[in-house]
This record gives C-alpha cells, structure tokens and sequence, in this order.
C-alpha cells in the first residue's frame, strides 16, 4: 500500500486589527473534493469498460474497452496483425437473441481473422479499437492493411 504523505495546508497570519479594504480580500474559490485513500481506490479499480456498438458484416457488435494490461501486451507483440486479431478475439461481443452477451470470436478464429477480406467492415472495426486505445495512424500506417 503506498505510504500516506501529509500534506502542508498554507495559513494565513493576521498582522493587522483594521479591516482590509474590500480589493485586499482574495476571493473564495471553489474547493475541490478531498478523497480518502479507500475513496480514490475505489473510483480507480471499479471503472467499467467502455463500449461501443456497431455493425461488422451487417452483424450488429460490441467492441468492448481493453483493459491497460492487454494493451501493454498488444504493445509488445512484435507480430502486429496477431496482436490486433487476438485483441477483436477478446473484446468483440455480440448480444444473442436470448438476452446474453457473447464473445463472437475464440482463439480458434485468429487466423480466419487474419484472411477476412480488407473491407470497410474491418477498417471499421479496427479503426472503432484504435479510437478506444487513443492511436491515431500515422500516413505511412494508414497505407499498409491491418
């Protein structure tokens, strides 16, 4: 657990007994929410992801937000359209006909993935993952397929 700092609050002094004129008193400003330990922890590690749906092959999707340390990993990969096929495997979901949410692909799928014609429908796809992740494609990326 990180260590507690205390944190100095300023003071003011009072020198003089005459009231200050109405210019010398600084105006009050809005305080901030001062956070406990356990509050800040708690907004912190009870995010829930982020979610955006839309159509892939006509098939109306949810593309789920990755969390930070599939993101690291998909960084580090150094076999980039693998890396980009395993991350649709594990965040893009379907809601079925009977009210469940899904995960449209499996790991078996990477490679069927990989071979799906370069298509609006997975520009789309990968362009909504991109947004979700902050990267914005350089030119010279844009010009390669996925």
């Amino acid at each position: 657990m990180a260590d507690i700092i205390p944190v100095d609050q300023p003071t003011t002094v009072v020198t003089s007994t005459s009231t200050p004129s109405p210019s010398a008193v600084p105006e009050a400003t809005p305080t901030k929410k001062k956070w406990s330990l356990a509050e800040a922890r708690g907004a912190i590690f009870n995010q829930k992801p982020k979610s955006v749906s839309l159509e892939f092959a006509g098939v109306p999707v949810r593309l789920q937000e990755p969390g930070y340390g599939e993101v690291m990993e998909a960084n580090a990969d150094e076999d980039r359209k693998r890396a980009m096929a395993n991350m649709l495997v594990r965040y893009v979901y379907l809601d079925t006909d009977d009210g469940s949410i899904v995960k449209l692909f499996s790991e078996e799928d990477v490679d069927s993935i990989l071979s799906l014609p370069f298509n609006d429908d997975i520009r789309s796809l990968s362009e909504a993952l991109n947004k979700m992740l902050g990267v914005q494609p350089t030119a010279e990326d844009k010009s390669k397929p996925a």
